[in-house]
């Protein structure tokens, strides 16, 4: 089986956000609105006093419409492309008051590492070095400790998008013992052994529901991507599924 075809069937396990199939509807009857690929309710949106947004590279629209509904929360977002702080500074000519940083996760704060870029475009880079790339830089880390640390850990919304570090990081939300209301992810099944990847998959989804969340899948992908999308939202907010 393709790795794209088991990513379908994985999704094919949770039911579907509400928005799914509102593909040019912004907010729907059930109080949940989709910004990009990202689903989200209103009210999470709306209220949330922080976010951190791991992952940005050209694409923040995400970001872009939570600061249009929510004029008082912190937003962060972390991304070493060099893509990400021209995109975050662009957007702030905006007045949008979103705070870049430039590093990359990894479960160790404070290394210095490769980062591959895997698409001519150098939109994407990843930390594990792929057959084939198409540019290098260095880049710092930076891990959810050292964030609480610096921020605090009062974190509502977390978005990640960051190219095969998926696992760790949402493992780390745990052993850390955050309590984000919900968590948006995009997990590569690509990278490393895929076999593998959806054991630790399967593992994260254990792991989220014994902490309390519900896991939906976010959207429903093109039927070539070798990614799964999912969020996890923390039960007790009396949040439509």
């Amino acid at each position: 089986m393709k790795i794209s075809e088991r990513c379908r069937a994985y999704e094919q396990k949770f039911p579907f956000t509400p928005c799914e199939g509102d593909t040019k509807v912004e907010t729907n009857t059930k109080g949940w609105s989709r910004h990009k690929q990202y689903s989200i309710p209103n009210s999470i949106r709306n209220e949330s006093r922080m976010f951190w947004c791991f992952g940005v590279s050209r694409e923040i629209r995400f970001e872009l419409a939570c600061r249009k509904y929510n004029k008082k929360a912190k937003i962060l977002t972390f991304d070493p492309t060099p893509l990400s702080q021209q995109t975050v500074d662009s957007a702030n000519r905006g007045n949008y008051k979103i705070e870049h940083t430039p590093k990359a996760y990894d479960t160790e704060s404070g290394k210095t590492l490769n980062f591959y870029a895997i698409d001519e475009s150098l939109k994407c880079y990843q930390l594990d070095k792929p057959k084939i790339f198409y540019n290098i830089i260095e880049v710092e880390t930076i891990n959810l400790k050292k964030i609480l640390d610096t921020h605090g850990p009062n974190v509502d919304v977390i978005k990640l998008d960051i190219e095969g570090r998926w696992y760790e990081m949402l493992k780390e939300i745990q052993d850390l013992k955050l309590q984000p209301i919900i968590v948006l992810v995009e997990c590569e099944m690509y990278i490393g052994n895929t076999d593998e990847a959806f054991a630790k998959l399967d593992s994260i989804v254990e792991l989220y529901e014994q902490a309390g969340y519900t896991v939906r899948t976010n959207r429903q992908l093109r039927n070539n991507s070798n990614c799964v999308e999912l969020c996890f939202i923390k039960q007790g907010h009396g949040i439509e599924l």
